[in-house]
């Protein structure tokens, strides 16, 4: 049983880990290659090569893809692994552990079984990251690798957040020519501070800001003009 000094130390630890992935979140948001490209990424649609995936029949995990991973010895560890092409994962001095079959859902006790058979170090924290696109009218748009954990506007923001021009009211999910979740779900998602993994956005997914209407007054005065003239010609014409 705890007391409710032990509870809240527990708490406090819980709390700095979840700071330290997110912080690990955002540095790679930054130097990561998919984060990198911005412009480029958001004209030709992919980025990393191309981030939409193929069927899976074998796990969740493929090559390029990275997992934050935070372990407890002695002290607290943070390590950020890339899988392989042959779909393993190598940690400092531990032969390669393969996620061939491994979903993202079990990563964290797998690998933990895993580390633990070599090393007596808990997996506190295993996050996956994916490239999600962020395209239209944000800061920096392009493709970046992030854990589905996080919310809407959390992901908006880690490409620079949203433009002057951006519409946060015409918010939509696209997979590949398809519309994923339309505008209406957006808003209420992001009203509800939902994580992108309950929307069933994945990797490859983008997320795009359309821009805020604008009216093309020229044309707006010109018709106005045109129905101007009509009223008083027929004006006139009654008149005669």
């Amino acid at each position: 049983m705890y007391n409710n000094t032990q509870a809240s130390q527990f708490a406090w630890r819980e709390s700095v880990l979840l700071a330290v992935v997110r912080v690990c979140v955002i540095l790679w948001s930054v130097v990561a290659p998919t984060g990198a490209i911005a412009q480029q990424g958001a004209r030709a649609g992919t980025a990393d090569g191309d981030v939409r995936r193929l069927p899976l029949h074998n796990g969740d995990f493929q090559s390029g893809d990275r997992i934050i991973v935070v372990m407890r010895g002695d002290s607290i560890s943070v390590d950020t692994v890339t899988v392989q092409s042959d779909r393993t994962v190598v940690f400092q001095k531990l032969p390669p552990i393969s996620l061939d079959g491994v979903l993202r859902s079990q990563v964290q006790s797998y690998l933990g079984q895993q580390i633990g058979r070599y090393v007596k170090r808990e997996v506190v924290r295993a996050t996956p990251l994916v490239p999600v696109g962020v395209l239209g009218e944000v800061v920096h748009p392009g493709y970046y690798r992030v854990p589905l954990q996080i919310t809407l506007g959390d992901l908006l923001m880690v490409a620079g957040g949203p433009s002057p021009q951006a519409d946060l009211t015409r918010v939509r999910v696209r997979r590949g020519q398809s519309t994923l979740i339309d505008e209406h779900t957006i808003r209420d998602a992001m009203v509800r501070g939902l994580p992108l993994g309950a929307l069933g956005i994945d990797a490859g997914d983008e997320v795009v800001l359309t821009p805020t209407r604008q009216r093309n007054w020229i044309l707006i005065t010109q018709i106005a003009g045109v129905a101007t003239g009509l009223l008083l010609t027929l004006h006139s014409l009654k008149a005669f």
